[in-house]
This record gives C-alpha cells, sequence and structure tokens, in this order.
C-alpha cells in the first residue's frame, strides 16, 4: 500500500464525504457551472478561486466532484483572514513553478448570498444559485526557470489574480474591476472614508465657529469705530464752531 499524499484525505473520508455531500450541496444551493473542458484530462492540478463566502468550499467541492476530482484544500480557516489571503494566494503560485501543475483560474458569485462573509446564518429559503466558471490554464511560462524570489511570486500571482478577475467580470456581465474585490477590504475603505468625511466636516465646524466670532469681532470692532467718530465730532463741534463767547453784534477785530 503507497503512502498517501501529505494533505490528502483518507479513501474512508473521501467515501462518506462524498455519500453526505453530493445529495447535500443541491438542497442548500442551485449550481450553474461552465468550464470543465479547461480541466487538464489526469494528473495534479491546482484550482485558483475567489473567496466570497464559507459556503465557496461547498460549492466548489462539488463543482470538481462533477469531472472526478476530489479536491484537496490546501488553506486552513486562516485563509480567510485578510492579513493572510496574499500569503496564500503567493504559495498557489510557489507551488505551480515548483512542481509545474497546471493552474486553473475558477471565478463563482452567489455563495456569498447564501451565507454572507464572515456570517454563520445561512440564508436557505428561498434557494439561491451559485454561478461557477472555469477558465482557460493560467500561463506562466514567462516565470519558468526563475529562482522563486518575492518578485517572481508577486508577478505569478498577479498573473493569476487577473485572470480569475477577468472571469469574474464575464461571470457577472460587468467590467472587471483594477483589482480584486475583497469584502474586508472594501469595509475597511469604507471606514477610512466615513473617518475622513466626519473629519472634514469637524474641521468645517471648526472653521464656521471661528469665523463667526471673528465676525463678531469685527462687528464690535466696527461699534469702537463709530463711538470714536462720534467722539471726534463732538470735538470738531467745540473747537470748530462759532465763538458764542463774543457779545452779540460785535464785530471781529
Amino acid at each position: 500500500m503507497t503512502k498517501r499524499a501529505v494533505g490528502s484525505y483518507s479513501r474512508a473520508w473521501r467515501g462518506v464525504s462524498k455519500i453526505i455531500l453530493r445529495p447535500l450541496v443541491p438542497m442548500l444551493m442551485k449550481l450553474d457551472w461552465h468550464g470543465h473542458e479547461h480541466f487538464p484530462p489526469d494528473g495534479g492540478m491546482i484550482l485558483a478561486a475567489n473567496h466570497l463566502s464559507y459556503a465557496d468550499v461547498l460549492a466548489l467541492s462539488l463543482f470538481s466532484d462533477h469531472v472526478g476530482r476530489y479536491p484537496v484544500f490546501l488553506a486552513k480557516s486562516s485563509l480567510f483572514e485578510v492579513k493572510v489571503l496574499g500569503y496564500i494566494m503567493r504559495g498557489v503560485a510557489r507551488l505551480a513553478l515548483s512542481t509545474g501543475a497546471p493552474v486553473v483560474p475558477v471565478a463563482h458569485w452567489g455563495a456569498q448570498q447564501i451565507l454572507p462573509y464572515g456570517s454563520f446564518r445561512p440564508h436557505l429559503v428561498p434557494r439561491r444559485t451559485v454561478h461557477i466558471l472555469a477558465g482557460p490554464q493560467v500561463d506562466l511560462s514567462a516565470f519558468a526557470g526563475q529562482p522563486l524570489t518575492s518578485p517572481t511570486l508577486h508577478a505569478a500571482t498577479a498573473v493569476i489574480m487577473a485572470d480569475i478577475t477577468r472571469l469574474l467580470g464575464e461571470l457577472r456581465g460587468a467590467e472587471p474591476p483594477a483589482e480584486p474585490y475583497h469584502p474586508a477590504i472594501a469595509r475597511r475603505r469604507a471606514r477610512q472614508e466615513l473617518q475622513a468625511l466626519a473629519k472634514a466636516q469637524a474641521s468645517q465646524e471648526q472653521a464656521a465657529g471661528d469665523g463667526g466670532q471673528a465676525a463678531g469681532d469685527g462687528g464690535q470692532a466696527a461699534g469702537d469705530g463709530g463711538q470714536a467718530a462720534g467722539d471726534d465730532g463732538q470735538q470738531a463741534g467745540i473747537t470748530d464752531g462759532p465763538d458764542d463767547s463774543r457779545p452779540a453784534g460785535a464785530s471781529p477785530p
């Protein structure tokens, strides 16, 4: 008996999971998939897919099983943390470049409606549809023979992610975004925008308050100026008016 591959599953577990998941997954979601023709007929391969929900695993498992491919998920729960997602994807690039295994990009949409990202409360009624699309194998020939340095892995990862993004745009009938969407990153950006807006509003309110105070000081200065003008007028009346102290009818010398 040969020793099973590291990270693989036992034959017993494979059998039990097939018995459970094959009828269960279609009860939880509708599946609309395309692209199985891009799977190699034999040998190992790497499925590189976007991530939207914990329900992804169920949909992708049945997608692979449909053509006789039992998936082995390389990542643990830490895959679903933003801070290590890039690291895991670079691991995909490293595995592909070091083994020569073909990378099949896969895009899917709809699982997040069944189980929203970060939530453990599924929305099962009505039954939602998960759309899955596999594309042609990623062309990583430009990196063949290169040392697996950080710049090489980053560049290869970018090529893989670009293919997934393109498929996702095709699947949704929309222009692909400039960068792959990630719910947690989107939430972080939204928080940053709200913080910037609140800071701008606070600055405007402070500026308005300072402007009102300046206007009040200006009004007070204007009042002081009016009082000074009145005093000058009174002084002018005293010094420039006719000399009423002289007797009436007296003529100037």
